[in-house]
């Protein structure tokens, strides 16, 4: 089919070094997304690169893969990944406003609000001053969640409007929640 088949003008090698801002499995989808100086973006996994141990948030890494156009899925595959060391998490875009949010796919960003409610599929939702917010916290336990409800926070994660119908901000850790 035609969602399955690459677009034949479309394939090209890549070698890119950047910060890994995100991985983890979210919503059943295994989930890797890494940012340069020229922007952030979503990355397929491949399984042979998580056969011995996935990449982290925070690590530097060199990764090599294929450019390949697939509707539904992201256009960087990545084949191999060296870890060159802990690197920097880039400065963080504000959490953009509704006309921006496409431009700020895969970005590394930040919002604060109040955390009204924790959502059944473990996710927070923070009232931010633009509007409401779903935030997914890496390793946080739901019953862990209770104390932010009513609480004004800071987080820190990568923008995608594409793992669920609304936008998301997918924290790495609690360690860029305050």
């Amino acid at each position: 089919s035609e969602s399955e088949e690459g677009l034949p003008y479309a394939s090209h090698s890549f070698r890119i070094r950047g910060v890994v801002t995100f991985s983890d499995r979210v919503l059943n989808r295994t989930l890797l997304f890494m940012q340069d100086d020229s922007g952030g973006a979503l990355v397929r996994v491949l399984p042979e690169l998580f056969q011995f141990k996935p990449l982290e948030a925070g690590q530097y890494v060199e990764a090599e893969g294929a450019i390949k156009l697939t509707r539904g899925a992201p256009p960087f595959g990545v084949q191999s990944a060296t870890v060159l060391g802990l690197g920097q998490m880039p400065a963080p875009a504000p959490y953009p406003d509704r006309s921006l949010s496409a431009d700020t796919e895969g970005q590394w960003v930040q919002a604060e609000g109040i955390v009204r409610t924790i959502n059944e599929d473990g996710t927070l939702l923070l009232m931010e001053k633009d509007g409401a917010v779903k935030v997914w916290l890496k390793g946080a336990a739901t019953g862990s969640l209770e104390r932010y409800v009513d609480a004004l926070v800071q987080v820190r994660g990568v923008y995608s409007r594409h793992i669920q119908p609304d936008p998301m901000m997918l924290v790495p850790s609690l360690d860029y929640v305050q």
